[in-house]
């Protein structure tokens, strides 16, 4: 890799927004949450609500800190990241090597009148850009090695799954939600920077399973 000081670095960028909406249905109600790169708010109603919170308690805004694995290693981080209702954005990871995942812990909570299923998990396809002097190929098989996963209660998605059963969420409950961003141990490694971004992840909760 080349650089100013000889290191490696690879710069992995992650946007999530989320999006709660209510669509009127046949005795049936949605509320969607997406996590994407850009804002996208769609207003709903009181009945049926679920947003992003940072408390499995209440409707909660703040910054979430990450977890980064291993711990100690020059380089190597996660960015803070920003939440409020309807929106959780600056998730960034910045690796050095294969073999580390950063990891955002928030919850989404259920402040309707209902009891909310989880319908569908759609994960965001996935680019990867060499930077300046990086082997395309090179690139390429790294980009292999790094992935994002969502982790719901206790499910982990690493794919999107649209056909999702009997995943309730009880009204004025929160349950945990996790997004991992990962660099696999063992995976290739390029010859210099480059970054990679996912497209838009979108969890969809209803009134029916």
């Amino acid at each position: 890799m080349r650089n100013n000081n000889g290191s490696k670095y690879f710069i992995l960028v992650a946007l999530l927004v989320s999006v709660a909406a209510l669509t009127l249905g046949f005795a049936a109600f949605e509320s969607t949450l997406t996590i994407k790169s850009s804002a996208d708010v769609n207003p709903g109603g009181n009945n049926f609500k679920v947003d992003f919170s940072t408390s499995n308690t209440s409707t909660a805004s703040g910054s979430v800190t990450p977890t980064v694995n291993p711990t100690g290693v020059t380089g190597f981080s996660g960015s803070a990241a920003t939440l409020n209702a309807t929106t959780i954005s600056g998730l960034k990871a910045t690796f050095t090597a294969p073999g580390q995942s950063v990891k955002y812990s928030f919850y989404a909570y259920n402040s309707g009148e209902f009891l909310a299923y989880l319908n569908s998990v759609n994960i965001g396809a996935k680019t990867c850009t060499a930077g300046t002097g990086t082997t395309a190929s090179y690139v390429a098989s790294a980009c292999n090695g790094i992935s994002i996963s969502v982790k719901v209660g206790s499910q982990t998605y690493d794919a999107s799954n649209t056909n999702i059963s009997s995943h309730t969420l009880a009204k004025n409950t929160g349950e945990a939600v996790e997004v991992t961003i990962a660099y696999a141990a063992g995976s290739a490694e390029a010859d210099g920077d480059f970054t990679v971004s996912f497209g838009d992840t979108i969890l969809t909760y209803g009134s029916a399973d």
